[in-house]
């Protein structure tokens, strides 16, 4: 990575960035009366080409994806280290490998629901499963594709199936961070990773599963151990939880517990996950240039689509305002 390389495209994302709703816009849909003052606020925005498709929920879903596809496209072009996207983009890929793989267990035409951003070749590896059962040809993630079904054979669980690609993922974006050499962008995949460990944990103790069936998937590379999970599975969440105080994502974690013992939903602490991840994407505007100004602005689009998406179903639903704010979340409170 040549910092250098990325003077002209930071001045490029600043622009971009001006563009990102803020958190007046974001409380001025959640508290819209209706289906159609939220659409009429967002045709205020750059979401304006979208607004008339809230309600046909399949063609709204296709275009916003469609809005994140062209990003990652567009900033694929003007990174010269392409792992910068991939980083953030590869998480479609997976999405497109499980698709393609339940098409073929299923035997279902499910690839309406690719997202196409780079040009693998999902079809030719569907028509590969067909005729043999596994990936035989030189395919990327060959060996996560074969690790998949295998597992699946074995459980019979389409669950074990979708946790072992989203292990291999992490690991992939895990290593992706390593080569490219960023600090910044090291730690916040290291983040996330501690993210959905801790969610998976959570989830896994609430559902009473054995702790070796959430073990098995543990993502090693984050910043708390992947075996500490395992070792304290069975104290309850609170203790739990204390075992994490010396790390950064605590203090977000303590305050999702501390909704939690108040009514008893689990949300609270995944979404307060999800929060140290937001604070933690704006730190990457405030380098001057370099690839962290990109990943940044990805990792904040991708967060508005997903806050966009939520709200519109939760006006479709006829939630309160309050129960929408539930689920997006207080950085925009």
């Amino acid at each position: 990575m040549n910092r250098e390389d990325y003077i002209q495209n930071s001045v490029t994302v600043r622009v971009y960035e001006k563009k990102l709703l803020d958190s007046q816009t974001f409380n001025r849909l959640i508290d819209s009366e209706n289906l159609e003052d939220f659409k009429k606020i967002l045709s205020e925005t750059s979401y304006a080409d979208v607004a008339d498709l809230v309600g046909q929920r399949t063609k709204f879903d296709k275009a916003l994806n469609d809005k994140l596809s062209s990003m990652y496209k567009n900033f694929y072009k003007m990174s010269k280290d392409k792992e910068v996207v991939e980083i953030l983009a590869s998480q479609y890929i997976f999405h497109n490998l499980k698709v393609i793989i339940k098409s073929y267990l299923l035997g279902q035409d499910l690839t309406d629901l690719l997202i196409q951003i780079t040009d693998y070749k999902y079809f030719d590896l569907l028509q590969d499963l067909k005729e043999n059962g596994r990936a035989t040809k030189e395919f990327r993630f060959k060996e996560s594709i074969n690790a998949a079904l295998e597992e699946y054979e074995e459980s019979k669980d389409p669950q074990r199936l979708d946790m072992t690609l989203d292990t291999r993922h992490n690991e992939y974006m895990s290593k992706l961070s390593e080569d490219l050499g960023s600090d910044y962008i090291k730690f916040m995949v290291r983040n996330r990773i501690d993210s959905q460990n801790v969610n998976m944990t959570i989830r896994g103790k609430k559902q009473n599963h054995r702790v070796n069936c959430v073990s098995d998937f543990m993502i090693k590379g984050g910043n708390i151990p992947a075996d500490l999970y395992a070792k304290y599975y069975f104290e309850d969440t609170e203790h739990l939880i204390e075992v994490f105080k010396s790390y950064d994502i605590y203090k977000y974690l303590e305050e999702g517990l501390a909704e939690t013992m108040d009514d008893g939903k689990l949300l609270h602490i995944r979404q307060k996950a999800f929060e140290y991840i937001d604070e933690n994407a704006k730190n990457g505007s405030k380098f001057t240039y370099g690839p962290e100004v990109l990943y940044s602005y990805m990792l904040r689009k991708e967060r508005e689509v997903q806050m966009i998406r939520t709200i519109a179903v939760g006006k479709i639903n006829k939630l309160s305002p309050e129960q929408i704010r539930e689920r997006t979340g207080e950085l925009i409170a």
